[in-house]
């Protein structure tokens, strides 16, 4: 019987290929959510992945023979899943067009005293699923350059979601905890599904090259923390069940707050059982009730919008009512700047208040929907109450109405986890009449962001030519 050799992945075939024909993985586990095209994955290989230093290795001591990129043959491409950021590299040799513009001219000049290299060997693995088996073995256990655990969670739970059990991922990968990472994958995801989070601590949470897991890791795994959470890990697979509850979102987007944050960490305020006792009993003075749950795969990641730097991001919202008046303060929210240093929060938020109760008043009367009431003047709760309960709205909305309603509510909450998040009326009046309460960029830029949904459907619902 012939023996198997050892490193197996000698006996892969190697071939010459042209540099400019080689297709980044846009699947490649270093690359962050949302990048596809191949001039982004360039960029996020030279901005975030030091592929500068790459190239100038190349162009300094040359490309050495044992570094062929690890390739896989799909739709008659060849797909690097090994060696993208010195392929990207190299490609830049040849054409700067896609590397960000910092970058372009320097390599530009280099490139004026030498010819690139125009083809290279690559290795030629089976098939996709023998190549991730290298990726696993050279990048979660031994290499230069170690992924971050967050990055080897993503890395098994792929498979996993690939249609991979956990019990043949626990043999195919011998010594490695799997269940110990689809609960950081699952537990991570929740994070970045959270709705009541600011755009820019939903940047931190979902990098994973630089979010503290280790941090959220120390307090999910703590049995209390487990026990007034009402989080149930299944004992093999890792999977979680979480509360379907607002007050779990709301507890849970506190705590990731406070990681992004830096406000706790493995060392500060939760090192210990009795530390992380006494900060969850601040968080969660009661046990939250489970008995309905959700699972990981019920939660859907919060795509980051593409914000304006210190601005309100009002991408998505089609002004359609015809009010000047409403029409100019929105405006306002637009180019208001909400900087912690030179801005406006405090403005910008109370600016957001009074948005809000002349926005749902322009669109009533623009529906000739009356207002109940019970004193003399219409306050933002009395508009807020007929949105809820008012069957023109609710036919106006269509499928969209249920999950206003349940965000009405949210914002109307006056006790309980939540009620003084930066989108709730409680809180915007406690800003505009209290000597004790303020904003900052992270809270307005929050209030926000919960608003927007609501914004979106009463700026842009007109009535039919018909009905006008």
């Amino acid at each position: 019987m012939k023996k198997k050799l050892i490193n197996y992945q000698h006996e892969w075939k190697q071939i010459p290929v042209p540099v400019a024909s080689l297709l980044l993985d846009s699947e490649n586990i270093r690359l962050e959510t949302g990048r596809k095209t191949q001039d982004e994955i360039v960029r996020d290989l030279f901005v975030n992945e030091k592929a500068m230093q790459v190239l100038l290795s190349i162009y300094e001591n040359g490309f050495f023979p044992d570094e062929s990129p690890v390739v896989v043959k799909e739709n008659k491409n060849w797909v690097v899943f090994e060696g993208n950021r010195r392929v990207a590299s190299l490609q830049a040799m040849i054409n700067p067009i896609h590397v960000p513009r910092k970058y372009k001219e320097k390599i530009r000049k280099l490139m004026l005293e030498r010819s690139p290299i125009v083809t290279i060997a690559v290795r030629v693995a089976p098939n996709r699923e023998a190549a991730m088996q290298y990726l696993a073995a050279k990048h979660t256990k031994n290499t230069k350059r170690p992924w971050s655990a967050l990055r080897r969670a993503y890395f098994y739970y792929a498979q996993k979601e690939k249609g991979q059990s956990v019990q043949s991922l626990i043999k195919r990968y011998k010594g490695v905890n799997i269940p110990a990472y689809i609960k950081m994958y699952e537990m991570h995801h929740i994070a970045t599904s959270l709705p009541n989070i600011s755009d820019e601590v939903r940047k931190k949470i979902s990098s994973k090259r630089s979010f503290d897991i280790t941090t959220l890791e120390r307090l999910y795994l703590d049995k209390y923390v487990q026990e007034k959470l009402g989080l149930h890990f299944n004992s093999k697979t890792g999977e979680v069940a979480v509360p379907k509850s607002q007050e779990f979102n709301c507890a849970y987007a506190v705590i990731v707050n406070d990681i992004a944050d830096k406000i706790i960490t493995s060392r500060k305020r939760i090192s210990d059982s009795t530390e992380r006792k006494t900060y969850i009993d601040q968080i969660v003075p009661k046990k939250l009730p489970s008995k309905k749950t959700s699972i990981a795969s019920d939660f859907t990641p919060i795509e980051l919008a593409r914000t304006t730097k210190n601005k309100l991001n009002t991408q998505g919202i089609d002004f359609c009512l015809p009010f000047p008046a409403v029409e100019r303060m929105y405006k306002e929210t637009e180019r208001i700047s909400i900087s912690n240093d030179r801005g406006f929060p405090n403005a910008t938020h109370d600016l957001l208040r009074s948005f809000l109760e002349c926005s749902l008043k322009a669109f009533f009367e623009l529906h000739n929907i009356t207002i109940k009431r019970r004193g003399e003047y219409t306050f933002l709760k009395d508009a807020l109450k007929e949105f809820r309960g008012n069957d023109k709205v609710k036919l106006l909305a269509g499928s969209k109405f249920k999950a206003l309603k349940n965000l009405v509510a949210k914002i109307e909450q006056t006790k309980g986890i939540g009620s003084m998040m930066g989108y709730t009326a409680n809180f915007m009046h406690q800003l505009n009449h209290s000597h004790y309460f303020f904003s900052d960029r992270e809270t307005v830029q929050q209030g926000w962001d919960e608003l927007k949904p609501l914004f979106m459907f009463i700026l842009a619902t007109v009535p039919k030519k018909k009905e006008m």
